[in-house]
């Protein structure tokens, strides 16, 4: 209890200071803005309208299922506090943030002081793996996803450990966190540590036993499997109809870390990146930190007993994070269920994780040795230096040490008027790193028992704010600086004023996604381009035709598309021009108007029976979409073909879960819905079910009578109660067996766990 309470202390230290370094707007990353800021915002308003959370969001990619979708964490704790809390979304997720981070941190403290690391040491491994350039790189890029897998996988590793060893709670303390990965969407994390574990056991015990603890893993992952039913049933089928389900191997081994990269495990790559904004480059800032090194290096050379398991983990890991460039990282991504992620870099996690546990080790091996153990701490520095310094001539010239400078004036000279706000920024950052790095240091010697270990924390966080802190912090300048652009954008506002203020619904399209997704799409307006995520793989083909259109506004008419934003219209001659702007990085831009774009729910002139899909995108690319000719597809469609008398579509009313609409037909025909087909809805005609068909391969279409009916679309997922159902189920027998287990008494517990092992 009282080692509990001491590292409570830098806990909530930590929990405050986070959000006042960043600022609470620093999460505008590229995931940030397409995804999660929305979502939250979505959710929070509907669930102020009616109380109940949204399954469907029809704003995003022609629609998207918010409870099914790969990658989308409805389920997980903190959305679910922010959707009934109405917390703004930009301050929960800083506030998430930082919870996050300081879980890591206390994750990876907690396993050094399980290896013998006096406090001190234990929270040097922590913050280590805190602002480590890995979990930083996420914050920066606003992936929560990644941000969270990072926080728990010091405590999975952890909860292997008990697991194996047989203790009674063993097997529930794993299924939790690995739980809760599938409930925050997490799923390329997850799959790295399930595969990972039985590894990571064994190579912890003798030979003999190996196989009888890889063994007790396996109620933990079926327990996981329970607890988290809610996300991985239904997600099982958005998986196999979306793009993710269809991508070839070259794209699974895309952004490996490669041998250039090496580099930047010791120090960030910061100034020459062709892919920098505003600070290091999405896939360079891997780093570890050469302070951190050096004191890995040191705890493999003074304590090679307890260091080799965690080398031979990071060892593995960064074979695997190699991807494509090793035979067996060819092996891995070409595994059917792999080739769907993205997942090489992932591996990083545990090198980024066993560094710093070794540098707790390392300096815990320097307090103990005295003399030998700094002049081995000394001898690892200068051989890390040597490395970094030969990584360093080998990969780029010598001069880009020296890019700093130049660097900075010429983000100044592309954006002019802002050197101020500029060096401001850079300022306050190192600023509030010192500020952090002193606050921690200053909880680390309340806390520490021997005064000699909180002199050599001091020294040492005082090493890793000169050397270390600083560098990492630049993301948070890289989201900063992204906030402050769209929030100074002059033609922000009188766009969407003006959006705004005409008829809907309609759909809009933009080459700018913040356009749109900072203001825009939470207050009404539809987003139909880009790929976020997993969308599904009907809108994919859809999207990827129309790039490939000779006029693409013929297919943006049959998604509703009346407005679109572009930065070169002369290509789609048939758009009218509304006006141009010029957003806060001088890019030019222009409004038009598609006077093609067809309602959003009507009723077709004629169907025919679709040949292919292919064959329909086709002949959607050169015929008038005032035509109103779908093409059907599936088992039944040519039930459904013919030539219409027409009607119309009235009072339509859309709602996330549920559409409604009044059709008076002057014959058998059908009512086409701009909106992606998908399984789960169902369709009502005056309170009978009636089939729904799939038109012009991405829309919905409902047959419909002759006269006059009231047409219900409802979102009816069987596979989301049945995932519901065995979560509750499985939360309920884990609550019940941790009754049964803390009303044992002490000497029976005890029994059962020597039993266990």
């Amino acid at each position: 209890m009282a080692m509990l309470s001491a590292a409570a202390i830098p806990l909530v230290v930590a929990v405050i200071l986070f959000p006042c370094l960043i600022g609470w707007r620093a999460l505008a990353g590229f995931d940030y803005l397409p995804a999660w800021y929305p979502f939250m915002d979505f959710m929070q308003r509907h669930v102020r309208a009616d109380g109940t959370l949204p399954f469907w969001m029809p704003q995003l990619l022609c629609g998207m299922p918010l409870g099914e979708a790969v990658g989308v964490s409805v389920y997980y704790p903190v959305e679910l506090l922010g959707a009934w809390t109405g917390v703004p979304p930009p301050l929960l997720y800083a506030w998430d943030a930082a919870l996050h981070l300081a879980l890591g941190g206390l994750g990876v403290w907690r396993l050094a002081r399980g290896l013998g690391a006096p406090p001190a040491a234990a929270w040097l491994g922590g913050i280590g793996y805190a602002v480590g350039g890995y979990t930083l790189q996420h914050l920066a890029l606003g992936t929560v996803l990644s941000l969270r897998a990072t926080a728990w996988l010091p405590w999975i590793l952890l909860a292997a450990d008990r697991a194996a060893a047989g203790l009674p709670w063993g097997w529930a303390a794993l299924a939790a966190p690995l739980a809760l990965l599938a409930l925050s969407g997490s799923f390329q994390a997850l799959a790295c540590d399930v595969v990972a574990l039985p590894a990571f056991v064994a190579l912890g015990r003798r030979r003999g036993s190996r196989l009888a603890a890889v063994g007790r893993l396996a109620p933990a992952y079926a327990a996981c499997g329970a607890l988290a039913a809610v996300t991985l049933v239904p997600c099982a089928r958005y998986f196999l109809l979306s793009m993710r389900h269809e991508r070839p191997q070259a794209w699974a081994g895309q952004f490996p870390f490669t041998r250039w990269d090496a580099a930047t495990l010791l120090v960030p790559d910061c100034w020459g990146s062709a892919l920098d904004s505003f600070g290091p480059s999405q896939y360079v800032t891997n780093h570890v930190g050469l302070v951190i090194a050096g004191f890995a290096a040191a705890g493999c050379l003074l304590d090679w007993r307890t260091a080799r398991r965690w080398v031979v983990v990071a060892s593995l890991a960064l074979l695997l994070a190699l991807g494509n460039d090793t035979p067996v990282g060819r092996v891995v991504l070409g595994l059917p269920f792999w080739r769907s992620f993205r997942g090489a870099r992932h591996w990083l996690g545990f090198v980024q994780l066993a560094v710093p546990l070794l540098a707790a080790l390392g300096a815990a091996a320097v307090m103990r040795a005295g003399r030998r153990g700094w002049r081995t701490l000394a001898a690892a520095w200068l051989a890390a230096a040597l490395v970094l310094g030969g990584l360093r001539l080998f990969e780029s010239p010598a001069w880009h040490w020296l890019a700093r400078r130049a660097w900075l004036a010429e983000r100044i000279r592309q954006q002019p008027g802002r050197e101020a706000e500029m060096r401001t920024l850079f300022g306050r950052a190192a600023g509030r790193a010192a500020a952090l790095c002193a606050g921690c240091a200053g909880a680390a010697a309340a806390v520490s028992a021997a005064p000699a270990s909180a002199a050599l924390y001091v020294v040492v966080a005082g090493s890793v704010a000169a050397v270390e802190l600083l560098r990492p912090l630049l993301p948070t300048l890289n989201a900063m600086d992204a906030a402050a652009v769209k929030r100074s954008d002059p033609g922000d506002e009188p766009l969407a004023r003006f959006l705004l203020a005409q008829p809907g619904p309609f759909r809009t399209f933009s080459e700018e996604y913040h356009v749109l997704l900072n203001l825009r799409l939470p207050t009404g307006l539809e987003w139909v381009a880009g790929y976020h995520g997993a969308p599904l793989g009907l809108f994919a083909r859809f999207y990827d035709a129309t790039l490939n259109c000779p006029d693409r506004v013929r297919l943006d008419a049959w998604l509703n598309t009346r407005y679109l934003v572009l930065r070169d219209p002369s290509p789609y001659p048939s758009l009218r021009i509304v006006r141009a702007f010029t957003n806060a990085a001088d890019e030019r831009f222009v409004l038009c108007e598609n006077p093609q774009c067809l309602p959003r729910a009507f009723l077709a002139r004629a169907a025919v029976a679709a040949v292919s899909d292919a064959e329909t995108m086709a002949n959607l690319c050169v015929e008038e979409p005032a035509g109103r000719t779908v093409r059907l597809a599936g088992r039944d469609a040519a039930r459904y073909t013919g030539v219409f008398r027409g009607g119309r579509v009235t009072g339509l009313r859309l709602d996330p879960n549920r559409i409604e609409a009044d059709v008076e037909s002057h014959g058998p025909g059908l009512a086409v819905f701009s909106e992606v087909f998908y399984p789960a809805w169902a369709a009502f005609v005056d309170g009978t079910r009636v089939p729904l068909v799939r038109a012009n391969v991405l829309l919905r279409a409902v047959p419909v009578a002759a006269g006059r009916h009231h047409l219900v679309l409802v979102f009816d997922s069987t596979l989301f109660k049945l995932g519901l159902w065995l979560a509750c189920a499985a939360w309920a027998a884990l609550g019940y067996y941790s009754w049964m287990i803390s009303s044992l008494p002490k000497e029976n517990a005890e029994g059962g766990a020597a039993a266990g092992s």
